[in-house]
């Protein structure tokens, strides 16, 4: 089986063309000959291609004039077109994948009235399609893979080329394949780590692979029109968690807590019988039950170690943990499988952004800084003024600020809580619940045309709309 590749527009092209490709039917005899009479006549059809039939995902429908000049309208929703249909002005993308579809289409010309329907449908066949952000020091994109499912699919180092697809991004398809290793390369060096994805559409961008435009992400603010949001993650669930809490609680600043169910009858832990009382306000959430290194362990030792913990805790909390902190920031392919059936929806990495981005891939967060190197990143945060949203996610251990280090002690702690707390332009929030936000504003369903939204989740969103943040309910709709 051969692997295919294919391309859209993030941006439209602009496509309207008077038909002189071999994809078209010749032109008729009189439509080529011109015609003199004055009368209001009746657009040519237009032409579309390819033909009905099986096509794969990501495969793009063209649609073709006759005459220049020429308006093509058209549905993909089964419904007539009509002048006021969507403009054709680049190529439709087939999708999703497993599903049929309907391009139905008119043209319209200068002083005719427009023209009978043509249409075409398509079964689309599975694949999977990525998109790539190339760095601007790369002279090109190539995608190499191998591994893929189901067809043991690979390419030849450094892979083909990918096209470019416009604003810095590149695309190619795996034609069939549901899910693959692979990496992106400059036909070479330089290149990515070692990546796997397994959905039908991916975007990377920076170290983080995206299951919806990043560029989505700006459609939004968060709750109260705010574009600040801050995470504080600590793990391991140590008697110091009780100061720390009280210095987050005199600040408005909300923490997630990452336990080890398994390991709080020890003396240095927050024990069973206060935890409760001592996490109130704040979310908790999974570490493993005995903290070892998960990287190499089966299946029966991941339940064992993660679901197990996830039970416990939420057997003494009673709430549904959903999420986790890596122990010692290990993991490996067969838990990140696990997790989702597992109900847990994030888990926070080791490796650090540096910056103020939003996660790309939940189970693979990389938080902004350690706490111990926050400081000049805190001092960033509080003048940011980007109208986009952005989320810094401090993240240790509150044993540390024991060892009195610079940038690394309860006064410091302190006096960053002093800098990051109480504003009135931060959305102080844990880690599952911004996770949840986020979803749902992933999970926002524009018109064609961009002119409306639809909320399908079961929380209020922040769309921006003319200038303005509005709230959009869930289940509502919204024109924009």
């Amino acid at each position: 089986m051969m692997v295919t590749f294919h391309a859209y527009r993030l941006v439209p092209l602009l496509l309207l063309v008077a038909c002189t490709s071999s994809e078209a039917d010749p032109a008729p005899a009189d439509a080529a000959a011109g015609d003199t009479d004055t009368a209001m006549q009746q657009s040519w059809a237009p032409v579309i291609s390819p033909a009905s039939g099986s096509v794969a995902y990501g495969s793009l429908v063209k649609l073709f004039a006759y005459e220049t000049n020429t308006e093509l309208r058209y549905t993909v929703d089964n419904t007539e077109p009509t002048p006021s249909s969507l403009l054709y002005s680049g190529p439709i993308l087939v999708a999703p994948a497993g599903a049929t579809m309907t391009v139905r289409a008119i043209a319209i010309s200068p002083h005719k009235t427009p023209s009978e329907e043509v249409s075409a449908t398509y079964t689309v066949k599975g694949g999977m399609i990525v998109h790539f952000k190339k760095p601007n020091n790369w002279a090109s994109a190539h995608l190499h893979y191998w591994n893929s499912l189901p067809d043991n699919l690979g390419s030849t180092w450094p892979g083909p080329a990918m096209v470019d697809e416009g604003n810095g991004w590149y695309v190619a398809s795996l034609a069939g394949q549901t899910a693959s290793h692979l990496l992106f390369n400059a036909g070479g060096a330089p290149q990515t780590a070692d990546l796997y994805w397994a959905k039908p559409e991916g975007w990377f961008d920076d170290g983080d692979f995206w299951d919806v435009a990043p560029e989505r992400m700006t459609c939004c603010a968060y709750p109260g029109g705010k574009y600040k949001a801050l995470v504080m993650s600590f793990d391991d669930g140590n008697q110091q968690d009780k100061p720390l809490i009280q210095i987050f609680n005199a600040h408005g600043i909300k923490g997630s807590f990452h336990l080890n169910s398994g390991l709080m009858a020890n003396a240095d832990k927050v024990h069973a019988d206060e935890a409760v009382a001592v996490y109130a306000g704040h979310e908790v959430s999974v570490h493993s039950r005995t903290h070892p290194n998960v990287e190499t362990m089966n299946q029966a030792q991941l339940e064992d170690e993660i679901l197990g913990d996830k039970t416990a805790l939420e057997a003494l909390f009673g709430y549904p943990m959903r999420g986790l902190s890596y122990p010692f920031g290990s993991y490996n392919q067969l838990l990140l499988d696990l997790l989702p059936g597992w109900g847990l929806r994030y888990g926070r990495v080791v490796p650090s952004t540096n910056d103020f981005r939003l996660p790309g891939d939940f189970l693979l967060w990389r938080g902004s800084a350690h706490h111990s190197a926050a400081w000049d990143l805190a001092q960033n945060f509080v003048v940011r003024g980007v109208a986009e949203m952005g989320v810094l996610f401090i993240w240790g251990h509150s044993w540390e600020l024991d060892g009195n280090q610079p940038n690394n002690s309860w006064d410091y702690m302190e006096s960053l809580c002093g800098v990051l707390g109480n504003r009135d332009d931060t959305w102080y929030v844990s880690a599952a619940d911004l996770t949840d936000y986020l979803l749902a504003v992933r999970g926002l369903q524009f018109s064609a045309d961009g002119l409306s939204v639809f909320n399908p989740s079961t929380l209020a969103v922040f769309v921006k709309k003319n200038g303005t943040v509005v709230e959009l309910g869930a289940g509502q709709a919204l024109d924009l």
